[in-house]
């Protein structure tokens, strides 16, 4: 059983309240109007108005009920520095990787309680699947995001089950499956999924750390009829190569 979120003390000025909103989102993903005004200690009705602005103005989105950060949230963890930097030295080896598996190859990082596409190559193949650089995807599915979410802060970890899927006859099962697939992903140092995030697609991630901790999540991903088991083994090997290789770029860089 978890408790409910503390409430708190509600912030006193315009710009506060709209920032309050905006935090908790960053903070805590995809959340409706009442769990918004529970994690701000703001009225609902408060919250209704400030988030018809913000989604007016681009930086949430609101998506059948649940508002979610948009694209300009997106734009702006793309420009932070630790991200311009990632994408220096991960760029040239994303085209490499994409170009020698065939396959679309995607950089993740945490943002709040979503993975952030911070740098992808796309396969050279006319079928493939495509990322949008700047895009959040949701923690709980596909390759590219779990890897990420494997290696998260156990804070952000709980959160993200929690509110992974609605309150159901269901829910305490796919938790408990969730935990256990990030345990599994941790002790294999690879994720696989198999028509998660996309249909017919395949995603397999590695981790790449830098000096010891997580930076970010390196993937292939591609559709299902391409990638049997013996190449998804191929696609492994060529991602902890790669994962390797940046991995010790990263360490011996002085401005990380």
């Amino acid at each position: 059983m978890t408790s409910a979120p503390a409430r708190h003390a509600a912030p006193q000025t315009s710009l506060g309240k709209g920032l309050a909103v905006l935090a908790a989102l960053a903070d805590h993903g995809p959340l409706r109007v009442d769990a918004l005004a529970e994690r701000t200690g703001l009225p609902s009705s408060t919250v209704y108005r400030y988030v018809r602005e913000l989604v007016a103005f681009g930086f949430i989105e609101s998506r059948d009920g649940v508002f979610v950060a948009g694209e300009r949230l997106a734009q702006l963890a793309r420009t932070s520095g630790w991200n311009d930097r990632l994408t220096r030295y991960s760029s040239p080896l994303l085209a490499e990787l994409s170009t020698t598996s065939g396959e679309s190859a995607i950089l993740t990082v945490l943002v709040g309680r979503s993975a952030l596409v911070v740098d992808r190559a796309e396969s050279p193949q006319a079928i493939r699947l495509s990322f949008e650089q700047g895009s959040l995807l949701p923690l709980h599915a596909g390759a590219s995001a779990k890897i990420v979410l494997a290696h998260a802060p156990a804070a952000v970890v709980d959160d993200v089950i929690e509110h992974a899927w609605p309150d159901g006859p269901g829910k305490d099962a796919a938790d408990r499956r969730l935990r256990t697939q990030l345990a599994g992903i941790r002790q294999a140092g690879h994720a696989t999924t198999h028509s998660e995030a996309d249909q017919h697609a395949v995603g397999i991630a590695v981790p790449v750390m830098c000096r010891g901790t997580f930076a970010c999540g390196l993937s292939l991903a591609g559709p299902a009829y391409r990638i049997d088991a013996a190449r998804a083994r191929e696609l492994l090997e060529l991602l902890h190569d790669a994962g390797r290789r940046l991995s010790q770029t990263l360490t011996a860089t002085a401005d990380l």
